[in-house]
């Protein structure tokens, strides 16, 4: 992510993971992007709702199976859509993101944030290793 301070620009660097695919190591629910550009690939498995209204999804159930209400607080009629899936992999993505919220629970091994002074390009991801 690249920002302007006081005029003068930095870049966020921010990686994770192991890089290899066999070990599904990056875990979260309820993750909410407001994402302005992205290229990479997201797979997506189960039953898999696109354009669902934000207020509307359905990524948290309570112990009898039940979905719990609005579990993302979006207020209703602020135009917001969401995906629900049963399971969601991302892979190879860079991407410009305004807005990144993830509540709780996140787990991801070697997160690093570095910042750079300047306006740097993010290198390519290495290709991960082995087969989900």
């Amino acid at each position: 992510m690249r920002q302007q301070i006081l005029g003068a620009w930095f870049t966020l660097f921010v990686t994770g993971g192991d890089g290899d695919r066999s070990t599904w190591e990056i875990q979260t629910e309820n993750v909410e992007l407001d994402v302005v550009s992205a290229t990479g690939a997201l797979d997506m498995d189960g039953v898999v709702d696109t354009g669902v209204p934000g207020e509307d999804v359905t990524t948290i159930k309570d112990a009898a199976g039940n979905s719990a209400p609005n579990p993302l607080h979006v207020p209703p009629g602020e135009r917001r859509i969401g995906i629900d899936a049963g399971f969601a992999e991302f892979r190879q993505v860079q991407g410009r993101i305004a807005v990144m919220t993830i509540p709780q629970p996140f787990t991801m091994p070697n997160l690093a944030v570095r910042i750079q002074p300047g306006r740097a390009q993010c290198a390519a991801p290495a290709a991960p290793q082995g087969n989900p």
